[in-house]
């Protein structure tokens, strides 16, 4: 796909002029964020009060998301892979049932 803006931190949109269906966006365009060009999307909508309003999405352009990196597996998460043996459920217990106990003190 050819990029539509060149400039990082710039973008472009352009009224859609052939709607294929009534729930289509009404603006299409592109934007380059850091050398990635996104696809722009925008449907002209109207709030219940009447206030008209931009109703807006961005998504990398179809071609690259399939090439896209996956997301990290849960491996590389600098947390919660810890060895169950280290979690204490005996203490987790006693402060679970404490934390009902004074909950159940309490007049609300």
């Amino acid at each position: 796909m050819k990029p539509l803006s060149n400039n990082p931190g710039h973008g472009v949109l352009f009224r859609v002029r052939d709607k294929q269906s009534e729930k289509g966006p009404d603006l299409k365009g592109g934007l380059n964020l850091d050398g990635v060009e996104y696809e722009l999307a925008v449907w002209e909508r109207e709030s219940k009060r009447r206030q008209p309003y931009f109703s807006i999405s961005i998504a990398l352009p179809r071609d690259q998301v399939a090439n896209a990196e996956r997301p990290a597996d849960d491996a590389d998460i600098p947390f919660g892979n810890e060895p169950a043996s280290r979690v204490d459920d005996d203490a987790l217990r006693r402060q679970a049932n404490q934390s009902f106990a004074d909950a159940s003190k309490r007049r609300w």
